[in-house]
């Protein structure tokens, strides 16, 4: 792995990790790069048990991680903020930037699973495969009949933005933490961990007004090359209820579900993600 890296935009600054990252202009080198993009309250460390599966089974495949807007150095040159609505442009310069000219496999987990969907519906010609591991797309539950379902997260993502309105950046890191993973999730976390997400917060309540006003296309979606949908099978019901949802209007997608597995798939069951991505998924080739 690289580490840290950074590359610059017209107007952001984006910090990424890589494994395998070529020298050339096109930075994916002669295979096309795989990109990672990481969840709502994390950073691309969330990817590193992944990324180092994958580099064992293709380590051929170069692999980039890109911190999304707010997160490990990833903002505007000027330092003026900068929003939930920033993350798909910037995602699609990231692209452009380390493929010009050619198509990569795209993945994204939860919001990132949002901003990827964002990035790809705005340069469609460029993914070569498309994967969502339980995308936060609160919006298809509203329109697919599961209203409750869409209710209960509309009324606890309302709850953060208020939370964190008030000054309350911990507070809304212990409910987002709890929710997502259980009652002990944020009694095992370090301090510092439980500080690093506090201070993420006001971005994550950015994220919570642009999903949850969001519009997912489902229909551009379904023109896509080749669409993959991921879930946990001990995941959050409503993500549960998302995947299944998207399942429904999006039947020609690939629909893997990874056993044992919640929310944070990627960084709890790495290993069993791993071969879903390489092997079922087509993205070995």
């Amino acid at each position: 792995m690289t580490g840290i890296n950074t590359l610059s935009t017209d107007t952001f600054t984006v910090s990424y990790e890589a494994w395998r990252q070529a020298d050339d202009q096109a930075m994916g080198g002669a295979q096309p790069p795989l990109v990672l993009v990481h969840s709502g309250g994390a950073s691309p460390a969330q990817w590193r048990p992944l990324m180092a599966d994958l580099a064992e089974i293709r380590p051929d495949r170069p692999i980039f991680a890109p911190a999304l807007v707010g997160y490990v150095g990833t903002g505007r040159h000027d330092g003026s903020a900068a929003t939930a609505k920033d993350d798909g442009p910037v995602l699609v310069a990231f692209l452009r930037a380390i493929a010009p000219g050619r198509a990569v496999d795209l993945v994204g987990h939860s919001y990132g699973g949002v901003t990827a969907i964002a990035a790809a519906l705005a340069m469609p010609e460029a993914i070569r495969s498309l994967t969502l591991i339980e995308p936060v797309c609160f919006d298809v539950l509203a329109h697919t009949g599961a209203d409750r379902s869409f209710q209960t997260i509309a009324a606890f993502g309302h709850a953060q933005i208020d939370l964190v309105a008030a000054g309350e950046d911990r507070g809304a890191a212990q409910a987002f933490v709890t929710f997502w993973n259980g009652p002990q999730a944020w009694q095992s976390l370090t301090e510092a961990r439980r500080a690093a997400l506090s201070a993420r917060m006001p971005k994550v309540a950015s994220e919570w007004q642009w999903i949850l006003t969001g519009q997912t296309d489902l229909t551009a979606l379904k023109r896509l090359r080749t669409l993959h949908l991921i879930c946990g099978a001990q995941t959050h019901p409503v993500a549960r209820s998302v995947f299944d949802a998207l399942c429904s209007a999006l039947p020609d997608a690939e629909q893997r579900i990874i056993p044992e597995a919640g929310h944070m798939a990627p960084m709890t069951h790495a290993r069993q993600l791993g071969p879903v991505l390489t092997e079922g998924l087509g993205i070995e080739a």
